[in-house]
């Protein structure tokens, strides 16, 4: 206090270099920012062990973050997208916090310029009932265009239900609360949903779908 003013200092410690950018070679232009990726990471509890889909990768951030979050239980990333500098950016990335030691040597990582609606089958590691968790930031319509919103969010609901173990988790930033249809309905039950500021014109919503065990 000096003349009878009150002045407050606002402290806020911080690691610089942040652990969060060491691994980014570069960053795809509508990608997901670490913090959230992490966070989202965590979500997903016990489900991120085994293999991990992040069906639009972009430069590899969630799947790189889930591997941080559990280090023991991680087996094997699997990025797909369908831009080719996408996948280049995603497999730098990887290799760099390999680099870092960021990912335990034993974590497996495959990464494919594919279309997650037409080309999974080629995958291996996308067998029905292989994944234990699909964790991702699907294009919202405004950086990256999408003729039709409702339905690549349907698309990917079914493909999540076709490969997720029972008890496997699809977690995903979901900007206008579109539920699965069919038999992914039937397949997914939603755990939890919490409402996240995405710099967009409205707020959108950060979902965990649980995958109901298979017959």
């Amino acid at each position: 206090e000096e003349g009878g003013g009150r002045w407050w200092v606002e402290m806020r410690p911080r690691v610089a270099p942040s652990p969060r950018t060491l691994y980014q070679t570069g960053q795809h232009y509508a990608g997901v920012h670490p913090p959230l990726a992490a966070a989202m990471a965590g979500l997903a509890g016990d489900a991120a062990e085994g293999v991990v889909w992040d069906p639009f990768c972009g430069s590899g951030t969630m799947l790189i973050e889930a591997a941080i979050a559990r280090p023991a239980a991680v087996g094997t990333l699997v990025g797909t997208d369908v831009a080719p500098a996408a996948v280049s950016l995603a497999t730098a990335n990887v290799a760099e916090a390999r680099r870092r030691k960021l990912l335990a040597d034993r974590v497996g990582a495959v990464l494919r310029e594919v279309d997650f609606r037409e080309g999974v089958e080629r995958i291996p590691e996308l067998a029905p009932g292989g994944v234990s968790l699909v964790v991702s930031n699907p294009p919202f319509g405004q950086r990256v265009k999408v003729r039709d919103l409702r339905a690549l969010y349907t698309d990917l609901f079914a493909a999540s239900a076709a490969v997720l173990r029972g008890g496997g988790r699809l977690v995903l930033i979901n900007p206008r609360r579109v539920a699965p249809e069919g038999l992914a309905a039937e397949a997914l039950s939603l755990e939890s949903r919490r409402t996240v500021e995405l710099g967009l014109r409205r707020a959108g919503s950060v979902e965990v779908w649980r995958r109901r065990d298979r017959a």
